[in-house]
């Protein structure tokens, strides 16, 4: 079926750039899996209540209540990986926000406890699937130098999602809070499905004209500039996804993702984030379990925004590394403060009950710099078209897997080390994944996606 572009390929000037607006819909599924991050750490003392409908007495359950998310989002990653491929970026991030509704209204009208897991392995699904093809959505329709700066708001708007869901948390019950977090999913719905597929996507299927179309909407370029932009864009060639792994061009960027994912994950950023209320209230600190976890969403979103600004100027690998050493350095400082409380008692914690949120506050900030945002804006920037779903989709799944291994063994780790040996392990990983990305990744900034493609080749071996 022929399209008729007469209306399309005109030039309005780049007053507001389409392309915007394909970031609005991507950051609404930020938005989507801050919200569903964050809402296990206020609506799990609600649902311990014995006035509450659903009582989740057991610690087991509480566990599995916060982390089957992520446990349903490997596989999400895994599909959306392969959705992206065979119907594109723009229809997987539609259908992807079915689960997330349909997820949050079975939690808020659950009757069983069945139900309620249920739907917190729906809204899991979806956001594994959203971290993938949001950032590749974004990666695939901005231009190069706006490149950093849009790509880190992905993760600056899920900490906003984080704070929202904290604060709809203190006002909300928890079945009216899973009703609020409709919102952002109906949102994204409707205004990824107001804008075009992916250039990149329609050029890979062979669709040139529609993919030149594509570029003149989102970019509002002017017609002539399309076809050429189109061609830079176009994959050199179409390999088998499996068989072209054994390329260096290949496997070399797709194991430095995965190890970066690795690093995000094994920070220990999501036992934080999943534990924060009970982390403050077993360290004794004297200010309010819930402000103490607004201010830590605030100041994350406070960071975030700071790398977004500050990724396209200092660069990936410098924001990594910095990002690495702060947040050892910081868990290293919470591991000490709960050694000398196990020695000395309540009298310690009495007076350095600011200690813990001190600590992490600096934790998240750092996270927030580097190891928070830029594992995802890499993963789009590093991994080759021809791959991309198949590789984007594995390592989704696999820094998934560290987030569900993370949150799930969190407890039974505390028991078995302390809570000393928890942190000073995670702070451990944090300074040791700086200097191994000190001494593997090449900076990636201002190039466009084949110029990285290029670093990787045989000719030019960087790692």
């Amino acid at each position: 079926m022929e399209v008729d572009t007469t209306s399309l390929i005109q030039y309005d000037g780049p007053k507001f750039p389409r392309y915007y607006w394909a970031a609005v819909g991507a950051y609404l599924g930020s938005l989507s899996i801050g919200t569903a991050l964050g809402y296990s750490s206020t609506a799990l003392p609600g649902m311990k209540l014995q006035s509450s409908q659903l009582i989740l007495t057991s610690k087991s359950l509480q566990s599995w209540f916060a982390s089957i998310l992520a446990l349903a989002a490997l596989f999400g990653g895994i599909i959306a990986g392969q959705s992206i491929e065979k119907i594109g970026r723009r229809l997987t991030l539609m259908l992807l926000s079915v689960p997330f509704v349909a997820g949050w209204l079975c939690i808020a009208y659950a009757t069983k406890v069945q139900v309620l897991l249920i739907g917190r392995a729906l809204t899991g699904f979806s956001c594994g699937g959203c971290t993938l093809a949001c950032s590749i959505f974004i990666s695939e329709t901005v231009p190069t130098n706006r490149r950093g700066l849009i790509g880190s708001g992905f993760q600056l708007f899920v900490g906003v999602g984080l704070v929202a869901s904290y604060v709809a948390g203190n006002y909300l019950s928890w079945p009216w809070h899973a009703v609020y977090a409709t919102i952002y999913p109906l949102g994204m719905l409707c205004v990824v499905g107001a804008l075009h597929e992916t250039p990149t996507w329609l050029s890979l299927k062979g669709r040139h004209e529609a993919a030149m179309i594509a570029y003149v909407f989102f970019r509002q370029t002017p017609p002539e500039s399309a076809p050429i932009i189109v061609k830079e864009n176009q994959s050199d060639n179409c390999l088998d996804s499996f068989s072209s792994f054994r390329s260096p061009s290949i496997y070399k960027p797709f194991l430095l993702v995965l190890f970066i994912m690795f690093g995000q994950q094994f920070s220990g950023i999501n036992a934080v984030l999943f534990y924060t209320v009970d982390i403050f209230h077993s360290s004794g600190s004297t200010i309010n379990d819930n402000l103490a976890t607004i201010i830590i969403g605030v100041i994350q979103v406070i960071a975030t925004f700071i790398a977004c600004i500050l990724t396209d100027r200092l660069g990936r690998r410098f924001l990594l590394i910095a990002s690495g050493i702060f947040m050892g350095l910081s868990l290293l400082v919470l591991t000490l403060y709960y050694h000398l409380s196990d020695v000395h008692g309540k009298s310690f914690s009495d007076s350095y009950g600011w200690l813990p949120l001190t600590s992490l506050a600096i934790y998240t900030s750092a996270f927030s710099l580097g190891f928070g945002p830029l594992p995802w804006l890499l993963m789009s920037e590093l991994l080759p078209a021809q791959v991309k779903g198949v590789a984007s989709g594995i390592a989704t799944a696999f820094n998934w897997l560290g987030c569900f291994i993370v949150s799930k063994e969190f407890a039974s780790y505390q028991d078995l080390v302390g809570k000393a040996g928890t942190f000073g392990t995670f702070g451990t990983i944090c300074i040791i994944c700086a200097l191994i990305v000190a001494w593997i990744l090449p900076e990636t900034k201002g190039k466009s996606l084949q110029e990285i493609q290029r670093i990787f080749s045989p000719k030019e071996p960087k790692i």
